[in-house]
């Protein structure tokens, strides 16, 4: 096989104008790759004759020097996709190649390669992946013997300059309770998570039948030693890089908070932008929402230091402060002493100051520089439904790995919590409608803008 040569993009714009595709292999990792050989390093695996060749990634790398197979490949096998950058190719060019017939091969071999299926090779010929970078993805090329023409249409452009718009899906680590019937803990957040783009891996720190608030329920408490030996599985197969936030909620024990820090530090170690958002779940026995104490001791002395993301009730807050607030401003400025111990930001979830209106739910967001107050209508139901406040930290934190800044992710979860609390009271039940209100959880139909305070 010749080896062709790794070139810049600037070099290969020319060689859009015909390709011959097929699915050959492996993903080939170019992050990794762009890593070792620096910026402006994404390339394509370029023939002398200007077309696409099916070449051994592991041959490709040594060529340019490359020596960290473990780095700079997501599997071992053969190329199956390359990344060409969007952003840095003139549009003009990539017109002029969707406006060509594109040159599809014919089953047969193919440098060694043999062509599994005739319907692969005429599907996917562009497939478009979410990723870090404003990228067009497309399988490699192979020359074959004989080709038939494949008239490109005009929707593949529509759709690749829109998907070339789109980021890398994000991974969230989501570890708190789970209930097999109704919606709390993971059972309220991973499903609307998903719906708007986020991909979450959930890792459940208790499994009851339902949650507690029903009084009573069944099910045990993961052995705290299960969350590291957990974390350190999805490392084992190159996948904890890819964690971009974690998520914790409802514990079981403090040895279980004390595990889910130490997997923190884990992610971190190996994705230092990776953000964690702690829900200090403290519980409220007037509601019939049990926590052992040592669970908010534990939450109260250690979690915060370790969050980028603070979410607490009032009553968390108050906990926390060790005193009542008496005002909204008396809340933003607990919400800011709370800031010093580490978090970049803190959302206090529901607030129930001494003076507020009672016909209005509202919501704070503090940083060090600002301080936000949103309010939207207090439905009412005769038994308010469990799972508003996991629902709400999980969408607040999807939002932000989406691209949000805070405040945009703020407003959003206040009005997709509204819009799920509004299907709820429509269909009089008492656990969330969340599967009802999906549509509605990625496109609000309503808007609550929050106020910036002075103080």
């Amino acid at each position: 096989m010749l080896l062709a040569p790794l070139l810049h993009l600037d070099d290969i714009v020319g060689a859009w104008r015909r390709l011959d595709l097929e699915r050959v292999g492996r993903q080939f990792d170019l992050h990794a790759v762009g890593t070792e050989l620096g910026h402006r390093a994404w390339v394509a695996l370029l023939a002398g004759d200007g077309e696409l060749e099916g070449v051994d990634p592991r041959q490709a790398l040594l060529a340019v020097g490359i020596t960290n197979k473990a780095e700079a490949l997501e599997g071992d096998g053969i190329v199956q996709q390359f990344e060409v950058e969007l952003g840095a190719m003139l549009l003009d060019p990539l017109q002029g190649f969707f406006a060509q017939p594109m040159v599809m091969p014919q089953p047969g071999a193919c440098r060694g390669y043999q062509h599994q299926d005739e319907d692969i090779l005429q599907g996917q010929h562009l497939h478009m992946l979410q990723t870090g970078r404003t990228s067009l993805t497309a399988s490699l090329a192979c020359r074959t013997g004989g080709n038939r023409v494949h008239t490109a249409l005009r929707t593949i452009l529509e759709t690749a300059l829109e998907i070339s718009r789109m980021k890398r899906t994000p991974h969230l680590l989501a570890i708190q309770s789970h209930v097999v019937f109704g919606h709390a803990g993971n059972s309220a957040a991973v499903f609307p998570m998903q719906r708007i783009g986020v991909n979450v891996w959930p890792l459940n720190t208790v499994q009851f039948s339902n949650h507690t608030q029903y009084g009573q329920w069944a099910g045990e408490v993961l052995a705290p030693a299960q969350i590291p030996a957990l974390v350190e599985g999805i490392s084992n197969i190159g996948e904890l890089g890819h964690c971009d936030a974690v998520l914790s909620g409802y514990l079981g024990s403090a040895e279980q908070g004390r595990a889910i820090l130490a997997g923190v530090e884990r992610i971190k170690a190996v994705n230092p932008k990776a953000l964690y958002l702690c829900d200090p779940v403290m519980g409220h026995a007037e509601k019939g929402c049990i926590v052992p104490q040592e669970v908010s001791e534990f939450l109260l002395e250690a979690a915060a230091a370790k969050a980028d993301i603070l979410c607490p009730n009032q009553l968390e807050l108050d906990s926390f402060c060790g005193r009542r607030a008496q005002s909204l401003e008396d809340c933003v400025q607990m919400a800011r002493s709370l800031l010093a111990r580490g978090p970049q930001v803190v959302v206090v979830k529901h607030l129930a100051y001494p003076g507020r209106a009672e016909d209005q739910f509202e919501m704070l967001l503090v940083t060090a520089e600002q301080s936000w107050h949103l309010r939207r209508p207090l439905l009412a139901f005769p038994r308010q439904p469990v799972g508003v406040g996991d629902l709400t930290s999980g969408l607040f934190l999807a939002r932000v790995l989406l691209g949000d800044n805070w405040l945009q992710a703020f407003e959003y979860a206040g009005a997709a919590v509204h819009e799920v609390l509004l299907e709820t009271q429509a269909s009089a039940t008492y656990e969330l409608q969340l599967v009802r209100a999906q549509d509605r959880i990625a496109h609000p139909r309503v808007r609550f803008e929050a106020q910036r305070l002075a103080y």
